[in-house]
């Protein structure tokens, strides 16, 4: 079986330095480090992009996934747990209109066991 690469990508303002934005790749990076020397063994290397959000407010430190060997296209994390993603002001200088994405809220309950059924 060939390796069919996971690529997660972390959007941000260029230039950015936010706790929101900081903190989100540095839990992507902890995640990606932990959990994917694992993945990679059973044939799904992951790896982590920082991607300039080019000024498009609602991109800002959003996550995506995708998996272009196995036809998975790139998609929200947000969508992929079933989450709502929200906002909250930030001052960080180059975010655009001073704001950026922030946690997540889950908005469906039964996405937990719907992730895992066959």
């Amino acid at each position: 079986m060939d390796a069919a690469t996971i690529r997660i990508r972390h959007y941000a303002p260029e230039g950015s330095d936010c706790g929101p934005v900081r903190d989100t790749y540095d839990t992507l990076s902890t995640l990606v480090e932990q959990l994917g020397p694992k993945l990679e063994k059973m044939g799904f290397p992951v790896t982590l992009e920082k991607v300039p959000s080019g000024g498009e407010p609602a991109k800002n430190n959003m996550v995506t996934m995708e998996c272009q060997e196995i036809e998975f296209p790139e998609t929200p994390l947000d969508e992929i747990l079933g989450l709502e993603a929200s906002a909250r002001s930030c001052n960080c200088s180059a975010v655009p209109s001073n704001w950026a994405m922030t946690n997540t809220r889950p908005y469906r309950q039964d996405w937990w066991p719907m992730a895992f059924s066959g």
